[in-house]
């Protein structure tokens, strides 16, 4: 279903109305939108980076701070990063070039909280605790034949 969407919304054809002085397009090719609410305030910009096109969607808080930045990175591996206000990192969530999953959380003073994978070295497993082996059964004594 998600490649039927993805095929209307990036096809290449170029805006045509449908009819004469209607609104709807059934594609329109723009370098950017950007999006205001009603104060005329910035809200979202989607489009592509000016330095070296990569796609990108930012949504913005009411101090017109970048909250999280949906992009690309410069191998092209999906990454989502979350901000607190004055665009200091929250988080961040990706692919990694091997194609694993990178998730990374950090306090507001910029200290990582939790990240996956991790960049510290995996702690050594823990032994296996020495276990008593079972006992074996002593073989059944066979009784002496009853006498007659």
């Amino acid at each position: 279903a998600g490649g039927m969407v993805s095929e209307k919304i990036f096809s290449q054809n170029r805006a045509v109305a449908q009819e004469e002085g209607s609104n709807t397009f059934d594609s329109i090719t723009v370098r950017e939108i950007v999006v205001v609410d009603k104060n005329g305030d910035l809200r979202m910009i989607m489009g592509a980076t000016d330095q070296d096109n990569t796609p990108m969607i930012a949504f913005y808080d009411e101090n017109k701070d970048p909250r999280s930045v949906w992009t690309l990175s410069e191998k092209g591996e999906p990454v989502i990063t979350f901000n607190y206000g004055g665009s200091k990192l929250g988080g961040a969530m990706g692919v990694s070039d091997d194609g694993g999953a990178q998730i990374l959380l950090q306090s507001n003073t910029g200290k990582t909280i939790w990240e996956m994978p991790s960049t510290e070295p995996a702690p050594a497993p823990e032994p296996e605790k020495n276990k008593a082996p079972a006992k074996k059964k002593a073989p059944a004594k066979k009784k002496a034949p009853a006498k007659k």
